[in-house]
């Protein structure tokens, strides 16, 4: 009985140790296969259509984004009804002058402005508007209203320097590039001597109108160009009316 059971135990630890060695760690058997190295010109083609279907997948993304994009159209009768249903009310305002600033043009637009300038013409809110209709070719009325009777400092200085914008621009469209116009320049001139500190956004209108005036005095074809003085590389100075009646070729470079 003692003998069987001693063949028993061993052949059971028998079994174990086979066990053991035919399952032992992978550190000790063949290591694992690998996959074959991909030439060059493999890597290269799997990394283009990487990129490739990365572009693809981030035009569609946006391409559906952009339905997502609100129309101000959609919007625009109900800040109409907005102003028409509370016209005394300070938010009247600002229904309009979104209106305005988000539309370029059409029905709504029309309409807007002209409550605008007919129940709101004294608003201290019109300084955005103003802007806005320095960009509009048919502008121009309403910033002359605007101009004529708002009370506010900074809403006639915006509006000063947004006609004076306007009416240099429909020059510009109309070829008269190489002048400013007369009335421009006056308007101008008053908002340098006038309204210089007046910000619109965050930038005073003074040097704005300063750059604009100068640029049309002195830069413009035709005109004499500014004195320029320096150095050569040689270190002798120089002035740019030394060559007056000669052909000069001046480039302007810089580090930025």
């Amino acid at each position: 009985m003692h003998s069987k059971l001693c063949w028993a135990w061993s052949a059971v630890l028998f079994a174990a140790v086979a066990a053991a060695v035919a399952g032992g760690p992978q550190t000790q058997g063949e290591p694992p296969k690998q996959e074959p190295q991909k030439s060059a010109a493999e890597q290269y083609k799997a990394l283009a259509k990487e990129f490739t279907d990365a572009r693809t997948a981030y035009s569609k993304a946006i391409q559906e984004a952009q339905k997502l994009s609100p129309q101000p159209q959609k919007y625009a009768a109900q800040m109409l009804k907005i102003a028409t249903d509370y016209p005394k009310d300070p938010a009247a305002v600002d229904a309009l002058v979104w209106v305005c600033t988000n539309l370029a043009s059409g029905a709504d637009f029309d309409k807007a402005l002209g409550m605008l300038v007919s129940d709101h013409a004294d608003s201290p809110k019109l300084v955005t508007l103003c802007n806005t209709l320095s960009r509009s070719p048919t502008g121009e009325k309403t910033l002359r209203t605007i101009l004529e009777k708002s009370p506010h400092r900074d809403v006639k200085g915006v509006a000063c320097f947004s006609l004076a914008q306007l009416l240099k621009n429909n020059a510009d469209r109309g070829g008269a590039s190489a002048e400013l116009p007369k009335e421009a320049e006056t308007l101008l001139d008053r908002v340098v001597k006038e309204f210089a500190d007046v910000k619109m956004g965050t930038r005073p209108i003074g040097p704005q109108a300063e750059g604009i005036l100068f640029e049309a005095r002195h830069l413009s074809i035709g005109k004499v160009a500014p004195e320029i003085e320096g150095e050569d590389i040689d270190g002798v100075k120089f002035k740019l009316s030394d060559y007056r009646g000669k052909v000069v070729m001046i480039d302007f470079w810089g580090h930025w």
